[in-house]
């Protein structure tokens, strides 16, 4: 085995949105010649298709062609050459880049078209060196690509599409929903009139042609001027008597003396430095973005009657006043800079940040405060006070000696937390823990993104910087920063999670900027509900090598150690390799979890450790414990295989679309197979060609049979993978209708 060559592997789904590309093209490599040469009339199979004007448009505009025939078979799957042929020619991309995929051979007509996408840089290729120019690609994984190509020709448009529900929502993988939101929004891909989106579903040429041009079609709208924002650079009294003027972009006041009134704000309000230490007075305004007060005086900046959103404080140099009257509304105040704040009665804040010291009072509502600095004055005592740890805070009202009533008391008491201190830095894998009861809520931020699904007692062992919030149930708040430094790290790469038929693909990125470590092996551990059986089957290497975790004793975990070899006699050793240092790669692994008809939740663990201590209580670095949610993956065989019509040597069959099959065949002949005998005949049964209900969701398909013969005989369907795997029912076909002799 080739240590130095581990390869991010097992499956096309585990590096969909790592390529970010989309691909089209035509039918084979002399279609195009071919139809042109012949002088056939291309789209003669389109007539009353339910895409025929997109269609119709594609082939006027040139970027769609048929076959030799002129045919354009337009509910055909699409493979990747085919969809980068025609993304090339609908948005006219022409120059090319050096490429060597070991799947693109020089001479296959799909080379140039792979070399154009790689140059415009919607495909990339998979890290074992192909590009796989002669796979299908279903609607979820579509979306994913063509979002990269989204992204290149709307830039920021492309984030405006606005999310779209589907009733097989869940069916859509995490790794793609968002690109499935954005197309959507964007009304690029839309779902099905069942309010479906058929995420597993082959895209087919017509939705593909459909969604290019509804992409070329936004494309080409010509970039709208961003609103000027409306500035306020005299003082004055500004806006309407009576009713409400609409500003739909910014506004800025950079004077003092202004007074706003009526006015909605759809952008951001800034009253800039320029204000000084002058006065600004918002009556009935309603800001729907941020309202930043980087200036203003003692006399202050007063809200009355007014609706903010989010309203930001920071003003260099000196203290600034705001003042929220009549029925003023402010759902985020955050305060940046030193700061009095009145909530005079009817007036209300949903929440305060305090990031420096601020003076409040009034007789208003406040919900609820954070602060994150010692020394702020709360005069008007918010209904709920979350404190950062050590921050020192004044409640009540103060006497000009600074005293206040209660003797000035600390922050309510706050969750103890242990295992991590704040402000430390870890070289070593921590695991945080709270001995309190009554812990209401935990956050996790790792380089301020949240950590889905961390709790308490979960080891942290990737690099970064953290921040943990702890809540119990009467409020009160811990919060400890900390940053986690390792020389080696194992980190699943999210997005390559899927399952592909009954195996669970994930890729663990590995580096170790420390120094090489000799005699290490790598180990697996996988909980699976309800698993029947005693081992799982184990691949790494893209498949090449493999290994088996053994369940632990009664137990739902199973374990598996590798590199692995056999030694006659013996049976499987472990296979010790040092881990280099400078090492930056990934491994794959699929791990086989057969057949389930019910949607469970597994465990992932993968650690490194010595050989000679290889169990996880001796690791010497972890992978942090994925729980990964899957759907059911089994459904059971087929078993209404119908007989719809049947003719000399024909039959017309119908069943349930078979989800995620490989493979499909049918097998036929005079009598039923027994144990030592088999079917006559057998015939591929190819999806493209069937005809499918959008409501039943059952295929009827037109198979013509080997032999021509008016004998009744005996049929049966076969699924290889997906959801339906297994022999259908078995369906008697009565004799034939006979042909009449025309001589006769």
């Amino acid at each position: 085995m080739n240590r130095s060559g581990w390869k991010i592997g097992l499956c096309a789904l585990a590096f969909l949105l790592a390529v970010s590309g989309w691909f089209g093209g035509p039918f084979d490599g002399a279609s195009v010649a071919s139809a042109a040469a012949s002088g056939s009339a291309i789209g003669q199979d389109i007539d009353g298709h339910w895409a025929e004007a997109s269609l119709r448009q594609a082939v006027e505009d040139g970027w769609l062609t048929g076959d030799e025939n002129g045919k354009v078979a337009p509910d055909r799957r699409i493979t990747r050459a085919e969809l980068m042929a025609l993304a090339n020619r609908a948005f006219g991309l022409k120059d090319t880049a050096e490429v060597s995929f070991s799947d693109v051979p020089q001479a296959a007509w799909y080379a140039p078209e792979v070399a154009i996408a790689v140059k415009a840089g919607y495909v990339s290729g998979y890290p074992d060196g192909t590009a796989r120019p002669n796979e299908q690609v279903t609607r979820q994984e579509t979306a994913a690509m063509l979002a990269g190509l989204t992204q290149k020709l709307l830039g920021a448009e492309a984030a405006k599409g606005e999310g779209v529900s589907f009733t097989d929502g869940a069916d859509i993988g995490n790794w793609s929903a968002e690109a499935v939101k954005t197309l959507a929004g964007l009304a690029i891909l839309k779902g099905f009139p069942d309010g479906t989106f058929r995420p597993n579903s082959p895209i087919t040429r017509a939705e593909a042609v459909v969604a290019l041009a509804r992409l070329k079609a936004l494309a080409a709208k010509p970039e709208s001027e961003p609103d000027k924002p409306t500035v306020y650079g005299q003082a004055g009294t500004y806006g309407p008597d009576s009713g409400s003027e609409v500003i739909s972009g910014d506004a800025m006041i950079q004077t003092g003396g202004v007074t706003l009134r009526n006015v909605t704000i759809k952008g951001d309000l800034t009253l800039t430095k320029e204000v000084g230490e002058g006065d600004v007075t918002l009556e009935n305004v309603k800001v729907e973005g941020d309202t930043l007060v980087n200036g203003g005086g003692a006399n202050s900046v007063h809200l009355i009657d007014s609706v903010i959103a989010s309203l930001i404080v920071s003003k260099e140099g000196g203290e600034v006043r705001i003042v929220a009257q009549g029925t003023t509304q402010i759902s985020q105040a955050e305060f940046r800079s030193v700061a009095v704040f009145v909530v005079e009665s009817g007036a209300k804040v949903e929440t305060l940040t305090v990031h420096a010291i601020v003076k409040v009072t009034g007789q208003g509502i406040i919900v609820t405060a954070r602060l994150y600095v010692s020394g702020s004055t709360l005069e008007l005592r918010p209904q709920n006070i979350e404190a950062a740890e050590g921050i020192e805070y004044f409640s009540g009202v103060v006497s000009s000696g600074g005293s206040g009533s209660g003797g000035g008391p600390k922050p309510d008491p706050a969750p103890v937390v242990t295992g991590v201190a704040n402000g430390a830095h870890y070289a070593v894998a921590v695991t945080p823990r709270s001995s309190d009861k009554d812990i209401a809520s935990v956050e996790l931020r790792k380089d301020e993104a949240v950590v889905d699904g961390y709790e308490l007692g979960d080891e942290i062992v990737e690099n970064g910087s953290y921040v943990l919030t702890v809540t119990d149930k009467g409020g009160h708040v811990a919060t400890v920063s900390f940053t986690l430094e390792l020389p080696v790290q194992l980190i699943p790469e999210l997005d390559s999670i899927g399952m592909d038929d009954t195996m669970l693909n994930l890729n663990v990125h590995v580096t170790n900027t420390g120094e090489t470590i000799d005699n290490v092996i790598n180990g697996v551990r996988v909980t699976v509900p309800n698993y029947d059986g005693d081992e799982i089957y184990g691949s790494y290497n893209d498949g090449y090598d493999s290994f088996y975790l053994e369940r632990a004793g009664s137990s739902d975990d199973f374990i598996g150690y590798f590199p692995e070899h056999y030694v006659y006699g013996t049976g499987m050793v472990n296979d010790p390799y040092p881990l280099i240092g400078g090492w930056d790669t990934s491994v794959g692994y699929g791990l086989d979890l057969g057949h389930f008809t019910e949607a469970q939740t597994v465990k992932v663990h993968v650690w490194i450790a010595d050989a000679d201590q290889p169990e996880e209580s001796h690791a010497l670095y972890r992978m942090r414990e994925l729980r990964i949610p899957l759907e059911a993956n089994y459904v059971g065989p087929i078993d209404d295989l119908e007989v719809i019509s049947v003719a000399e040597g024909y039959a017309q069959v119908r069943f349930t679309y078979p989800t995620d099959a490989r493979e499909i065949y049918i097998g036929y002949g005079a009598s039923i197979p027994g144990e030592d005998s088999f079917w006559d005949h057998y015939k591929d049964a190819y999806l493209e060609d069937a005809v499918t209900d959008s409501v039943t969701g059952k295929v009827t398909l037109e198979l013509w049979l080997s032999f021509a013969t008016s004998d009744p005989y005996y049929l049966q369907m076969t699924v290889y993978g997906g959801k339906y795997d297994g022999q259908s029912n078995i369906i008697h076909v009565e004799s034939a209708p006979e042909i009449p002799d025309p001589q006769a």
